[in-house]
């Protein structure tokens, strides 16, 4: 009896002592579990300010003591310190950044996170028309197609440069996912803008096959009215791209011809057969010839005046890619050469 006494009161012993040790286990590994660590921006580039912060929602952090290690190394201690910043370093390179909280030197929480920096570039491009010489962009207008294309910067911590095909890629145009696009190596779409809209968003997050590299990137793309915009087509230097025709043009010759470019309409050659053109003179239209993007003016004798140049045109298949322009020819003797805008 005096034995199984015994058992009972030491079994009762051990359990007092063990149990508030396992109370106290669980109730940091829940403390722990409600640190929430975030980063901003989301996805690093390199050489960029980084911004670390902590919060919790069951932790009161004005209180606690708050550490931040980088690779180990303390760099900040303060009370309720819960934003770190710091600079991310170059291409293929990584940080662990580690966030002790605690109070009277017992730790309340601690969280890890590892900022290895990407970065890609979006380019675009319109499916549209403009002239030879134009330094511009393609602008895609309503109903145009754009080439859009992600150019990754990946490189790992040996120093590798990940290809495009060795990347995966989600697509977003406006929000919405194109899964159909997306997948490992699609790093081009191609995309119809179809709404009258002033700009299109698109959107690309790439991911490494291990999905430790990881970025997401945005665009916005603008979407432009189509412009007629009228040259003279001189026969000895060509076509005077250096000058665009408006309002007042005074004839210095028996016969001057100009042309027109649509700018910013589908196609890839403005006297295409989807492009229709409507050339009127005073009102009048004009008989054109084989290129419908262009008339001759010609003046004999010695009246003097003016007319009315009017051209437009249509996409026959894009109902919103339409524009028009107008010009006045002077004519006669008293005509100054240049042009007048």
């Amino acid at each position: 009896m005096l034995n199984t006494h015994y058992k009972v009161i030491l079994a009762s012993l051990v359990l007092l002592i063990i149990t508030p040790f396992s109370v106290n286990a669980q109730l940091i590994q829940e403390l722990e579990s409600t640190l929430v660590l975030s980063v901003n921006p989301t996805y690093p580039a390199p050489n960029e300010n980084i911004t670390v912060s902590i919060e919790s929602y069951s932790i009161e952090l004005s209180n606690a003591t708050v550490s931040w290690f980088v690779d180990g190394i303390l760099e900040q201690q303060v009370i309720g310190g819960t934003v770190f910043t710091f600079v991310s370093g170059e291409l293929g390179t990584s940080v662990d950044i580690d966030v002790v909280a605690s109070v009277n030197n017992i730790s309340l929480g601690t969280k890890q996170i590892t900022i290895q920096p990407t970065d890609a570039d979006i380019l675009w491009q319109g499916n549209t028309l403009t002239h030879s010489l134009y330094k511009g962009r393609h602008i895609p207008s309503v109903g145009s197609s754009i080439n859009v294309e992600a150019v990754p910067h990946f490189l790992t911590r040996a120093g590798y440069r990940l290809h495009t095909d060795e990347l995966t890629y989600l697509w977003r145009i406006e929000g919405k996912a194109l899964p159909q696009a997306s997948g490992r190596g699609k790093n081009t779409i191609t995309i119809t803008q179809t709404k009258p809209l002033k700009s299109i968003l698109a959107e690309v997050e790439i991911s490494s096959e291990d999905e430790q590299l990881f970025t997401k990137k945005s665009i916005s793309i603008p979407v432009q009215s189509t412009e007629l915009i009228v040259y003279e087509n001189n026969p000895l230097l060509g076509v005077l791209f250096n000058n665009v025709i408006g309002g007042l043009y005074s004839l210095t010759g028996q016969e001057t011809k100009f042309i027109v470019y649509p700018f910013f309409m589908s196609g890839n050659d403005r006297n295409a057969s989807t492009i229709n053109y409507v050339w009127r003179l005073n009102g009048s239209p004009i008989t054109l010839g084989e290129d419908k993007s262009s008339i001759t003016v010609g003046h004999s004798g010695e009246q003097e005046g003016t007319a009315e140049i009017y051209v437009s045109t249509q996409n026959n298949e894009k109902i919103f890619q339409k524009s028009e322009s107008s010009f006045t020819i002077k004519f006669g003797k008293n005509s100054s050469p240049g042009f007048s805008f």
